[in-house]
């Protein structure tokens, strides 16, 4: 462990959490809402969004699609709504700050999946 900020631990946490999807499907769900509340709580306008948790989360975003992608199922459900609810954080609070978020918008743009 490099770091044992806050950030930095969901990170790892999500990225350790998707390997063992079916183990662990709320625990994800939760991590996604956390890391976006995380975001907005420490937003502001001179860095914009914490890029830590965007890099960590877009990072993760793939593995957690791919995962969920041929299941059906109550937690699959909220892994997808705390995942569409995150990335509407994201979005929001980086419209505020267009000009240093343009990476944001670059690297979801970036992700096949979406």
């Amino acid at each position: 462990m490099k770091s044992s900020s806050i950030p930095t631990l969901l990170i790892e946490l999500l990225s350790k959490s998707v390997k063992s999807f079916s183990t662990y499907s709320e625990i994800i769900a939760s991590l996604i809402r956390v890391m976006s509340l995380l975001c907005k709580a420490t937003f502001n306008k001179i860095v914009g969004v914490e890029p830590l948790l965007i890099k960590g989360f877009l990072k993760a975003l793939p593995q957690i699609l791919s995962s969920i992608v041929s299941k059906s199922t109550k937690e699959v459900d909220l892994i997808v709504l705390n995942i569409v609810k995150a990335l509407g954080i994201f979005y929001n609070l980086a419209a505020l700050v267009p000009n240093k978020m343009s990476s944001l918008y670059k690297n979801i743009l970036d992700i096949s999946y979406l």
